[in-house]
């Protein structure tokens, strides 16, 4: 199991609710303007709204699991720095 894998299956990564849970965040909300900022928010969140095609053929193969959660982590990262 990767980092990327581990941090989705858990709910542990770089995404509001999770750092604000810990302080490391003043709000669990979202840039775009969302209330939270949670995994299932970062699939349908307007500011990647390009790639929601992207994230629903990777969730319908789940070979491709890595990258989702690749690709979670990073939004996350992105969205939190």
């Amino acid at each position: 199991c990767t980092v990327e894998e581990c941090n989705v299956l858990t709910t542990h990564g770089p995404w509001g609710s999770y750092l604000h849970r810990f302080g490391r965040r003043t709000s669990p909300a979202c840039q775009c303007g969302s209330q939270v900022q949670d995994i299932e928010h970062l699939t349908k969140c307007p500011k990647f709204s390009t790639h929601t095609n992207d994230i629903d053929q990777v969730i319908k193969n789940r070979k491709q699991f890595g990258a989702l959660c690749t690709e979670l982590v990073r939004r996350g990262r992105s969205m939190n720095k």
